[in-house]
This record gives C-alpha cells, sequence and structure tokens, in this order.
C-alpha cells in the first residue's frame, strides 16, 4: 500500500500508524527524519533539496524548539528537522525476461580496450569519452 511512496506520518490514516511498528519490522516501510543537517548544512529528505536558500526556520509547536523545513517541496506539506517521513520500500516485482538480448561474437582490439576504459572509470566514478565511427 505505501510502497514507493513517502508521507509524512500525520498524513498517515490512523490504521496505518497503528500497524507502522509492524510494517517497520516486516520492511516495509522505514522513518527518516525529515530535514537533516550534515555539515552544517540541510538536506530535505523528500525531496533531495540542497539549496540552503530554500530553507527556514520557525518556533515549532511539536518539538519546541527552533525547525528547520524546506520550503521547496513545501506545496506537498511542511517537512521540518523534527518531522517523520515514512518510506515505503518499493516491492520488485519478478519479471520474466522473455527477451533477452544476447550477442555472440568477439570485441576487436580497439573495441576491448574502449569496454575496459568504461569499465575503470565506473569503477573510478569518473567520465569517460569514446568516439565510436
Amino acid at each position: 500500500m505505501l510502497a514507493g511512496k513517502q508521507l509524512l506520518l500525520d498524513e498517515l490514516s490512523s490504521d496505518l500508524q497503528r500497524e507502522l511498528n509492524d510494517l517497520k519490522k516486516k520492511g516495509e516501510v522505514v522513518c527518516v527524519q525529515g530535514v537533516k543537517k550534515k555539515a552544517s548544512k540541510y538536506v530535505c529528505q523528500r525531496c533531495g533539496n540542497i539549496e540552503q536558500r530554500l530553507f527556514a526556520s520557525f518556533l515549532c509547536k511539536r518539538c519546541s524548539k527552533v525547525c528547520t523545513y524546506c520550503r521547496k517541496c513545501i506545496t506537498m506539506g511542511r517537512v521540518s528537522e523534527c518531522a517523520v517521513l515514512v518510506r515505503g520500500i518499493a516491492e520488485r516485482k519478478r519479471e520474466k525476461n522473455l527477451n533477452l538480448l544476447q550477442w555472440n561474437g568477439k570485441l576487436s582490439t580497439g573495441q576491448n580496450l574502449a569496454a575496459q576504459g568504461v569499465v575503470e572509470a565506473i569503477k573510478r566514478k569518473e567520465s569517460f569519452f569514446i568516439w565510436a565511427v
């Protein structure tokens, strides 16, 4: 039911709130802090915002502290430091690969060298340019 969704705890129905611990134990949901502070910078856990100008602070009634919230996704409801964000773990359906693409052949020396370069670049998380004519 929550697979692939992110909702604030307050947005869950009372039935789902009662079942939340069971859902966490089953690994169907995880609960995270709505806005996290990492190395003195805020990160919104819902929309991924890292632009500091799009965060604002207010005196929060929930936690009775000055709390920071994300203005980038405010239209979906205020997500703040003390807000709990419930993430549904996406269901992975097993799909049969009926039309697998297969190639039987050998790479040329140049192709093999380029392929190895791509693999190494991916491992090092670098960009790699191939000019194929």
